[in-house]
């Protein structure tokens, strides 16, 4: 698998700061299912569901029945969810990212929660070596794994302590998806996050194998501007060759309310803006692609342009160190119908790496 230089400059950093010997294991054949409600009161013991030798549960434990405030007589069921504060997110919306390591394998799952819960949390999973599938019981039967939780705007690993379940499944082959359910409950007396309950449901982590799927590119000829390229079908124009400006795997997760990306952490907008030739006042052109389709034709935008854009569009004064916006135009005014920033192709490519907020 081919790395950019900014995952090979994290693995570096990985391998002169992690400790990344150790093994990861699943649990027994008679552990918690993650997603098993458990309507014994005070860990009494339950059975597996696959027959395995019963376990206890932890008492107070994060398969535990769920305040009454929180909606669900049973927390580790349904739909994703958290709890923090006598507040309730349910349903929640989870996004995912997988570490830029060479070291060790992991994967970090926002739940964006911050309009219910005045903040949004973050689990944080790194095995000591390659992620196995399995269920694990949390921490006593971590099998090798780092799991915590913390501030999604505030990340700090490895975070609060947690205990609960967790079920891995992760594929044989690297065009698939790795996939976590988890229940999870925040340990640590003092901490503000503390007795926080975290319920992620069958959450999807896309492979590094699909960062094609989703690209944003920019023409051969660089000398093209915005309004030239646009007076061209889009299936005409000649794109860059080579890898893409950027892809799926640089995004943590796009908010399709408002057009923001936001870069993963080994990624951002002055590594884009280092690679772009010459943005002038009619725009640098680019093409963005789902799954190896031509959906439509952007640009990038300066913002001492007075030349008007009606096509999606970049200003890279407006963009942000961890995040970028994609107008309907430039300088603005309402966005065509239908918009093609909405086209569901892309909608699509997104949910299903886990990477859209709807």
């Amino acid at each position: 698998m081919m790395r950019s230089a900014s995952q090979l400059l994290l693995s570096a950093v990985c391998l002169a700061t992690c400790s990344c010997g150790g093994t990861v294991s699943g649990s027994s054949a008679g552990g918690w299912d993650a997603a098993m409600p458990n309507d014994a009161a005070g860990g009494e013991p339950t059975v597996a569901p696959d027959g395995g030798e019963a376990r206890d549960a932890p008492a107070d434990g994060a398969i535990a029945d769920a305040p009454p405030d929180t909606g669900p007589a049973v927390f580790c069921a349904g739909a994703s969810k958290a709890f923090l504060g006598g507040k309730a997110a349910d349903p929640a919306v989870v996004t995912s990212s997988m570490l830029a390591m060479n070291c060790c394998e992991g994967f970090v799952d926002r739940f964006h929660t911050k309009a219910q819960l005045g903040v949004d949390l973050e689990v944080m999973v790194r095995a000591f070596g390659a992620l196995v599938s399995g269920d694990y019981v949390l921490p006593a039967d971590a099998g090798g794994l780092q799991v915590g939780v913390g501030d999604a705007d505030q990340p700090s690993w490895p975070g609060a302590t947690a205990s609960g379940t967790l079920r891995l499944e992760v594929p044989t082959t690297s065009d698939q998806p790795t996939r976590a359910t988890y229940c999870l409950q925040v340990d640590s007396p003092g901490d503000a996050l503390d007795g926080a309950r975290l319920y992620g449901s069958d959450v999807v982590l896309a492979p590094w194998s699909w960062e094609s799927r989703f690209e944003v590119r920019l023409l051969a000829d660089a000398s093209l501007n915005a309004e030239q390229a646009e007076q061209q079908p889009l299936d005409s124009l000649v794109l860059a060759s080579g890898s893409p400006l950027f892809g799926l795997m640089s995004l943590a997760w796009y908010d399709a309310s408002n057009h923001i990306g936001h870069w993963d952490s080994w990624y951002s907008s002055a590594t884009i803006i280092n690679q772009l030739p010459n943005v002038g006042v009619y725009g640098l052109p680019f093409v963005v692609l789902a799954d190896g389709q031509r959906i439509y034709l952007g640009a990038f935008m300066t913002a001492v342009s007075s030349v008007g854009l009606s096509m999606p569009v970049i200003v890279i004064e407006d963009m942000q160190q961890d995040s970028f916006r994609i107008d309907a135009g430039y300088p603005g005014g309402f966005p065509p119908s239908p918009d093609p920033r909405d086209d569901p192709r892309i909608a699509s490519v997104l949910a299903s790496a886990g990477k859209l907020v709807p």
